[in-house]
This record gives C-alpha cells, sequence and structure tokens, in this order.
C-alpha cells in the first residue's frame, strides 16, 4: 500500500514538473514598439519592444507598422539574434546590418 502511494506520488511530482517546465518555455508574444530616445531603433534595446525585454528564442515577434506612432523601424546593428517566429506587417521593415545576424527557428510571416 505505501508503495503503491510512494508511486502515485513520483508520478504526480513529474507530472507538475513537466506542466510547470512547458510553460516557462512557452512561446511567448513581443511586439517592436520603437521610439525610445537615443535608442529609437535599437533592437538590443528593452524599452522598444512591448514586454520590456529584448525577444529571444521563446519569442514569437510582431513587427508592425510604426507610421502613426514612433516612425521606428527595427535595427539589428550586431551580434546573432534567435527568434521563434516573426510576423511582419505591411508598411514595417526589419534592417539588419553587416556583421550582424537574425535566427528564426520556425518561419517568418509576411503581412500585406
Amino acid at each position: 500500500m505505501l508503495t503503491h502511494l510512494i508511486k502515485n506520488l513520483n508520478l504526480a511530482l513529474t507530472m507538475a514538473f513537466i506542466l510547470i517546465a512547458g510553460t516557462s518555455f512557452a512561446q511567448k508574444p513581443i511586439t517592436w514598439k520603437g521610439g525610445t530616445p537615443g535608442m529609437e531603433n535599437d533592437w538590443a534595446c528593452p524599452y522598444n519592444w512591448s514586454t520590456g525585454a529584448v525577444p529571444d528564442e521563446f519569442s514569437n515577434v510582431i513587427i508592425p507598422d510604426v507610421s502613426t506612432t514612433s516612425l521606428s523601424l527595427p535595427v539589428i546593428h550586431s551580434g546573432e539574434v534567435e527568434i521563434n517566429r516573426m510576423t511582419i506587417h505591411s508598411n514595417a521593415l526589419l534592417t539588419i546590418e553587416k556583421g550582424a545576424r537574425l535566427n528564426v527557428i520556425d518561419n517568418i510571416e509576411m503581412h500585406s
């Protein structure tokens, strides 16, 4: 009886761990807003993003049309950036400068 109870407890703890681990690594949407003074176009500036954090490999990045808001289009100046997915809306643009690299794990969608 005690052995059966311990097995059930171990199974329950394992399932709880899997659920918690799965949610902590879930893809998260993050939208470019730009416009931070002195860093208006800088991809690496956390204040240019809706979540206040720079996108990472778990991020689903959205680049909207900023023609009526900040007017600041994102620029990756250097280094290697890895994200999960990217959606670029019409009238939006992303610049990747020489020496910089963008790796998209899943896919890129263009909306017109």
